[in-house]
């Protein structure tokens, strides 16, 4: 998120949040990132990252499957995803990885698939669907019926009506757009 803001913008705006000591700075896939204080023991479970002194124990719990768990976050957030792009920037072991994601399979939390590139993917389900009913919601606008007056000034030139032809090509033309055309008998 603090990526996608204006650089001036986002350090103010994190200097805020660790001020009021509601994020953390972590080494995360070799690079210092912001985290959620809430988060901080899922990122240490999950990739080791190494909490700062001082974060209440409430926020050091252990988690159940941290890395499932932070693997699946960042898949709702992102469309389809290769393992190696989330093994990169976030340091995990291509192993770890991969059980994770055949467990996030599984349970039917992420799909596999080639949904962008050549290679294997991955991508959460509902984020899938999304993808899928805003593509179908565009391919119909672009087929979606014009307006009458617009209609009414296309059918004579389609027809033949505007600069109508005469003799054996005339008709030829004007059996070709009729073809495929149900009539009845």
């Amino acid at each position: 998120v603090a990526r996608a803001r204006d650089e001036a913008d986002c350090r103010a705006w994190l200097a805020q949040l660790r001020e009021q000591r509601r994020v953390v700075a972590l080494m995360v896939g070799g690079e210092e990132r912001c985290v959620a204080v809430e988060d901080v023991a899922l990122y240490r479970d999950a990739l080791g990252a190494v909490p700062p002194l001082g974060i209440p124990d409430a926020f050091l719990l252990p988690s159940e499957r941290p890395l499932e768990e932070l693997l699946s976050r960042w898949a709702r957030c992102h469309g389809p995803f290769t393992a190696e792009r989330f093994a990169r920037e976030h340091g995990v072991a291509p192993l770890a990885l991969s059980s994770a994601l055949a467990m996030l399979e599984r349970d039917g939390r992420l799909v596999r698939g080639t949904f962008v590139g050549q290679t294997q993917e991955w991508c959460d389900v509902d984020v899938l669907r999304r993808i899928k009913r805003r593509t179908l919601a565009k391919l119909r606008g672009e087929v979606e019926p014009v307006e009458r007056a617009t209609f009414a000034r296309f059918l004579p030139a389609w027809h033949g009506l505007v600069n109508p032809g005469k003799g054996l090509r005339r008709l030829e033309e004007a059996i070709v757009q009729l073809e495929g055309m149900p009539l009845s008998y």
